[in-house]
């Protein structure tokens, strides 16, 4: 998101969030009365024994740090190697690399829409955390609730941010399965718009693309780890092949675009191919029933729902 150069930029910002998780936890075990930690001819061997403490806690991606501080911290980072006992001086030149980032976190943190939807200026106790909303619904001990809506109709646009948000839960859940977490209680993830958060990159400042690709991932891999993923999108042309290969079952509409049907076919056994023909032809409701389960495709219909959707057209002319 704050999108670093890679020789210069990324090694301090990755330093400074480690030393602000490390700042977080002697804030909770030791008393710990500053908000960073300075670095600037302090002594090595106080940090590395702290950072040995903690280390599988600030090493976990759920480790908590205040990214309020995360510019200063920064700043702390750029300072000489010093001798083997002592951080050195103050470095210049790196103060000037880290310019351009500095100004893109305080632009982003101030941002009302990037504050609204990462709280940046929240602790993971608060209440009403995402994480801990999701938590509590996958733990079935806690929750009779069958279904979990995230809505992402209100986030912006801007800076790839809905793209990264979705990444970043796909991410997880990913992790979450990896661990066996749905082994006996399988989920199954549903991604409407698809087409929106697959097959997605970002570019950096150094014209870099650093890829989202949480749920390939979660396509190739969780299915063995009670992880179900089932997508929805209109294009399938913009979903990677890879993914669309993984997948048993297919409920086709209409396809006139050439593309589109091409990508279906290639990712459908050979005996289902020709039944693709009519997908050009299918009327309003029906749709197209390709699986692994089943012998042959078949043409369905499907039911009118009750709170019918606003989907229709707008008209150009009254």
């Amino acid at each position: 998101m704050f999108k670093p150069s890679e020789g210069v930029q990324k090694p301090k910002l990755i330093d400074a969030i480690k030393s602000l998780k490390l700042v977080k936890q002697l804030q909770i075990h030791e008393n710990y009365g500053q908000n960073i930690f300075p670095k600037e001819n302090q002594p090595k061997s106080s940090y590395f024994t702290k950072i040995g403490t903690y280390r599988d806690i600030i090493e976990s991606d759920k480790s908590d740090f205040n990214l309020s501080n995360l510019t200063q911290q920064i700043n702390e980072e750029c300072i000489k190697h010093g001798d083997s006992n002592n951080f050195g001086t103050s470095d210049g030149t790196a103060i000037a690399n880290i310019r351009s980032l500095i100004s893109r976190i305080e632009h982003l943190r101030l941002q009302p829409e990037f504050k609204n939807i990462f709280g940046f200026n929240k602790q993971l106790g608060d209440n009403n955390e995402f994480n801990q909303e999701l938590e509590n619904f996958l733990d079935a001990a806690q929750t009779e609730q069958t279904l979990f809506i995230i809505s992402l109709k209100d986030a912006s646009f801007e800076k790839g941010l809905r793209e990264i948000l979705t990444n970043a839960i796909g991410n997880y859940l990913l992790e979450e399965a990896r661990q066996y977490k749905f082994k006996e209680n399988p989920i199954v993830l549903f991604v409407d718009e698809a087409h929106q958060f697959l097959k997605k990159t970002i570019s950096d400042d150094s014209f870099q693309d650093l890829e989202l690709d949480a749920f390939d991932k979660i396509a190739k891999e969780c299915r063995k780890h009670g992880l179900f993923l089932c997508i929805s999108t209109q294009t399938p042309r913009d979903i990677p092949v890879g993914t669309l290969s993984q997948i048993g079952t297919f409920i086709v509409h209409r396809l006139i675009n050439e593309t589109d049907r091409s990508v279906i076919e290639k990712a459908c056994s050979e005996g289902n191919k020709s039944s693709l023909s009519y997908l050009p032809t299918l009327q309003s409701g029906e749709a197209l029933l390709i699986s692994i389960e089943m012998p042959m495709p078949i043409i369905i219909k499907i039911k009118e729902p009750n709170i019918k959707p606003t989907s229709l057209t707008s008209k150009l002319f009254v």
